[in-house]
């Protein structure tokens, strides 16, 4: 399994020479780029040793993906912003977003579900054009009131309707949610991506504590056959010691 950092790309050498696979980048920051910071991000990515091969925060908090024009806003802005992924290197482009997609109050989780299902076909479209998965990340109720376990991420890709939007697990959440991944195994079909970081409030690169939990994470990968990537997305203090440190709890996840 490729064990990725999700970082900026101006941090791969460090990456790299940590043994880890490559980098996750941001997409709403490189979708907002200017052209000329674009290309200075593009070449530092083409000789970065490591590629950028995911990206996450499809969209900037402020975006109204609820709003009267939300099919125009989701067009427009996936084009430029999936080319970007594309000419980076990407296969995978995840879409936590939470407060973008949270459901605004006095409207009904049907009504944002049915929009929310239109703007992820439109993307999953998009994106099948530069052979990119999409990957909705179930986040915890505390950054969305909406799709909080892989369950429900997995109930609207299947209603989107596309081979390349599905899922992910993101073993923070999952834990903070308190999920048990008995039922992982009937979502496996399209569980394309995953985040790691330690399952409590500090979010940082798992260490000696969770021992327990990286050994149970790792079962629950190879009980649905798992052949993706695994993201550390964590908070730091010192970047470079907690990943040194980190990588090696993370041993389960090689074999």
């Amino acid at each position: 399994m490729e064990i990725g950092v999700c970082c900026g790309v101006e941090k791969a050498g460090i990456v790299e020479g940590l043994g880890f696979n490559y980098v996750e980048e941001s997409l709403s920051g490189i979708a907002e780029l200017s052209d000329e910071s674009f290309e200075r991000k593009l070449a530092k990515s083409q000789t970065a040793g490591i590629p950028v091969s995911a990206l996450n925060c499809f969209f900037k908090s402020d975006t109204p993906l609820f709003s009267d024009n939300y099919l125009d806003v989701a067009g427009e802005y996936a084009l430029r912003a999936l080319s970007r992924a594309a000419a980076l290197g990407a296969k995978i482009c995840v879409i936590g977003s939470g407060k973008a997609r949270s459901i605004p109050e006095g409207m009904t989780r049907a009504f944002a579900e049915e929009r929310f299902i239109e703007l992820l076909r439109i993307i999953g479209k998009t994106a099948e054009k530069y052979n990119i998965c999409i990957a909705i990340e179930p986040l915890n109720k505390s950054e969305t009131n909406f799709i909080t376990t892989v369950g429900e991420a997995y109930a609207i890709a299947k209603k989107v309707g596309l081979k390349n939007v599905g899922t992910m697990i993101d073993f923070h959440h999952f834990s903070v949610e308190n999920e048990s991944g008995d039922d992982l195994t009937e979502f496996k079909d399209l569980i394309f991506h995953a985040h790691i970081a330690r399952g409590n409030a500090e979010r940082c690169v798992p260490n000696a504590e969770d021992k327990s939990d990286l050994k149970r994470w790792a079962e629950l990968l190879r009980k649905i056959d798992y052949k993706g990537m695994l993201s550390i997305e964590a908070r730091y203090v010192d970047f470079k010691k907690e990943l040194s440190e980190g990588r090696e709890y993370l041993r389960e996840f090689f074999q």
